[in-house]
Order: C-alpha cells, then structure tokens, then sequence
C-alpha cells in the first residue's frame, strides 16, 4: 500500500515538534519511504523533509534534498539558510544567500535577519551594509526584527552609534532590543550614554529589566574603564 504523502508530513512534525531522541531516525525513514515510493515530486512533503533535518542539526543531509527539489519555495530557501547560520556555518550560508540572489529570489523579512547575521559572524561587514540598504529599498525597517538583527550587526562589528541610530528608529523596543543596545553601548565605553539616557530610565520604570548576562558583561566592560 502506498504512503500517503500528507500522513508523512504529519509524521515528520510530530516527531521534530516533541524533540525526541528518535526524530532523527523517523526523518531518515520517512526520507526513505518518500524516495522508495517515488513521492519526491511532492513538494510540500520534501520541504518538512528539510525542515525536519535542519531542526535535527543534519545541515549536510537538508543540502542534498534542497538541490533535488524539482521547485523551491521562499520557505524552503529561508530553511536551509537559517539553518546555516543556526549551525555558524556563516560563510556556507552566505554562499546559500548568494545563491538565493542570483536565482532571482527576493529576501523577504525573514531572510534578512539571518543574513545580518551570518554578515556579522563572518566579518563582511560590506554585506550587511549592502542588506541594510536592502532592508530600506524593499520596506521592511518596521519589522522589529529586521530592526533589532540590523541594530545587532552594528553593535557586532563595533560600530555603535549606528546602532544607536537604528535602534531610535524602531516602532517598538522589547526588553531584547533594550538588553542588546545598553550592553553594546556599555561595550563600548559609552556608559553615560547607556545608564544616563532619560529613555532608558523610562524603560526600567515601565518594567524593562537587563538580564543577568547583560548587568555582568556590562559590569565587567565598567571595571575596565576604571
């Protein structure tokens, strides 16, 4: 009897969503099962394929299905470069990004993040103020999280005031947004700034704390400057 291609699918999300020690197995299984029974045609069961290897950490395996997939969707483009730069394979997932461009395929608000990223991680910093340009062109500096990944690079590669920039500019500031800024403000020597700023003592005052790792990295950069 023929498996049917929904019921894998279905399978395969189970698996992966309860983290259990056997996913990977039922991922190799089901990719065999999809193979034997020449269902490698469906695009929506071989992309949960991927998606259950790069959840997996099985970065190597979710390539080979990617470059056999008759059709790729923006989904399965932004698994396996997500999965990359999860993994710090930063520059394999830069090459992913090129890739993506010279297909033709436009990043979208979830692809940018992880490309500030895998720019930061590498060092090329040219890129990720290539992507910042991207992020203005295709209108996405309202999403937070194309903010706070573009605030996050500055910050990575030293450069703090244009973090300072970005980060004024967000719609919306969480208490991430706010940890990242004042630890990088505190990086950077610039303590005034980051405990002095009226906005900041307005964020405390509304419930916005600094978690530990930030007080102890902010912390240890002030006993330095002393």
């Amino acid at each position: 009897m023929r498996p049917i291609p929904s019921s894998l699918s279905t399978l395969l999300r189970t698996h992966i969503s309860s983290r259990s020690s056997s996913a990977i197995n039922i991922v190799k299984q089901t990719h065999a099962i999809t193979f034997i029974n020449s269902l490698d045609s469906n695009i929506t069961l071989l992309t949960d394929i991927l998606l259950a290897y790069a959840r997996c950490s099985v970065v190597g395996d979710a390539r080979k299905v990617f470059d056999r997939m008759p059709e790729r969707s923006m989904y399965s483009w932004n698994i396996l470069f997500s999965a990359y730069v999860q993994r710090e394979m930063y520059e394999d997932g830069l090459g992913m990004f090129g890739e993506m461009v010279e297909a033709g395929v436009r990043p979208d608000h979830y692809t940018l993040p992880s490309a500030m990223k895998a720019s930061a991680g590498a060092g090329w910093f040219w890129l990720g103020k290539c992507v910042h340009c991207w992020v203005v062109r295709f209108g996405f500096e309202g999403y937070v999280v194309v903010g706070g990944a573009i605030m996050d690079f500055y910050l990575r590669v030293g450069e703090v005031m244009d973090a300072r920039r970005v980060f004024d500019g967000l719609p919306w500031r969480d208490v991430v947004a706010w940890n990242a800024m004042i630890s990088g403000l505190g990086r950077g020597g610039c303590f005034v700034e980051a405990f002095g700023d009226p906005e900041c003592r307005e964020c405390v005052w509304r419930g916005g704390r600094l978690d530990q790792r930030e007080r102890s990295s902010w912390a240890g950069d002030q006993e330095c400057n002393i």
